[in-house]
């Protein structure tokens, strides 16, 4: 039971340490930059229509909040989601189902882990977050921006368990 998990989870971290990890580290970050890019760019984007031809407060403020939690969570999905397809592959073509789920159980640990975190932090430091974002927004744009982003936090954990079942599913060739 769970001691046979807590050894296949040992197992699978030091299997992930092993040689594979520079290259894996390397990937992993690139693939976090061209990301982080890419949804900074669409959030400068959506910043400057929602500050220049904005429709009414509560739709700037709930189409930031969305671009902000797409921006902040895309990155750290797909280098999870990513991460976890070779690694677990390997172990289910070698037929290691226990190390499989080893890692899997390792990765939702810190998943869970690091996301409540990045909630927290997000929550404590919406106020000025809120601010660089959303220069445009007037006092009341940005309490509503606050309060949406304060609502949405939890979704940088769900986000991150999201991407790693989907790199599971990806893993057992599923969903293509």
């Amino acid at each position: 039971g769970a001691a046979a998990a807590m050894v296949a989870g040992q197992q699978a971290f030091a299997a992930v340490t092993t040689r594979p990890r520079a290259m894996l580290l390397r990937a992993s970050l690139l693939l976090l930059a061209v990301a982080s890019v890419s949804k900074l760019t669409t959030l400068a984007a959506d910043s400057f229509v929602a500050a220049r031809f904005g429709l009414s407060v509560d739709a700037d403020a709930y189409l930031m909040a969305i671009g902000l939690i797409g921006a902040l969570l895309a990155a750290p999905s797909e280098m999870v989601r990513l991460s976890v397809v070779p690694i677990c592959g390997r172990y289910l073509r070698e037929g290691d189902r226990r190390s499989a789920a080893g890692v899997v159980a390792l990765v939702l640990l810190a998943v869970v882990v690091v996301g409540g975190v990045a909630a927290v932090v997000l929550v404590v430091s919406m106020p000025w977050i809120a601010r660089l974002a959303a220069p445009g927004f007037d006092g009341e744009g940005l309490g509503k921006l606050v309060e949406l982003m304060r609502v949405l936090a939890i979704t940088a954990v769900l986000g991150l368990v999201m991407a790693l079942l989907l790199g599971v599913l990806h893993t057992q060739l599923r969903f293509g």
